[in-house]
């Protein structure tokens, strides 16, 4: 069952490890396909107005110009009548367009998850202390997967180029920024939230010699043949795929683990 909305409650949209549109009380709004899902993105993210031609060539590209056109303006039908019951009746106009322009109305009161990430992100860069470990724990905590995981336009290699550099940017500053909370938390001693940040990394990267490090200094502690034999593992792996070595660092932590004396955690 669903929490009870606070008064305070406003509609979510979800656009990282998927697409998840929720009303005010948590409810699903159903959007009926893939291409309306990807406009309200482009809306939401494209930051200024869209052109119509441009945008309808982008998601019809196989059609006639009048046809892609009108693919678009059914689209936004589709739009608006999903997204006017949000707001009514406070917003009058949700998706106010002219003919050569489209857009969100400006102001709505909604979450979106992407751009609270961008905003975490933005946030861990500019700050230090306390407000950097708050701004890394919410960043992570927003990010749930790839942008737009599960929406596939295969007809529409335009929105292609559009969403894949947006998703590995993404991607990445999501990797550095579980990294550098599990070092963090490493350094006072939170050795279990250290490696769930590091295994989160390490499934976003297999190959993430930092994520790994931390992986190891978590366990060394209290499983230290366990840290052995993940830096074991992925040596193996890093030699039949890559035909590499793991990183110095990496092979030291690893010869320090073997000493007899404990190792106390350390960042990567």
């Amino acid at each position: 069952m669903r929490p009870v909305p606070s008064a305070a409650a406003v509609p979510r949209l979800q656009l990282l490890g998927g697409f998840e549109l929720l009303d005010a009380a948590g409810h699903p709004v159903f959007l009926p396909y893939d291409k309306a899902r990807a406009l309200l993105a482009l809306l939401c993210l494209q930051r200024t107005p869209l052109e119509r031609e441009a945008t309808a060539t982008m998601l019809w590209p196989d059609s006639q110009p009048a046809r892609a056109l009108a693919n678009l303006r059914r689209a936004l039908f589709d739009l608006k009548r999903s997204l006017a019951p949000l707001w009514a009746p406070a917003i009058g106009t949700v998706l106010p367009a002219d003919r050569r322009r489209i857009a969100l109305a400006t102001g709505l009161p909604w979450q979106i998850d992407c751009l609270a990430f961008e905003q975490a992100e933005a946030a861990a860069r500019a700050s230090d202390g306390p407000r950097r470990l708050a701004a890394l724990r919410q960043a992570v905590s927003l990010y749930r997967g790839p942008l737009l995981h599960g929406v596939h336009l295969d007809d529409a290699p335009g929105f292609d180029a559009w969403l894949t550099p947006r998703r590995q940017a993404l991607h990445h500053q999501a990797l550095e920024h579980l990294v550098a909370l599990a070092a963090w938390l490493l350094r006072q001693g939170e050795l279990s939230s250290a490696l769930d940040c590091a295994q989160r990394a390490l499934a976003l990267d297999p190959w993430c010699e930092p994520a790994l490090r931390c992986a190891m200094q978590a366990l060394s502690a209290q499983q230290p043949a366990q840290a052995l034999a993940l830096h074991r593992q992925f040596s193996q792996r890093l030699r039949e795929e890559l035909g590499a070595d793991p990183q110095p660092e990496t092979q030291a932590l690893a010869a320090a683990l073997r000493q007899p004396a404990a190792l106390a955690p350390a960042p990567p």
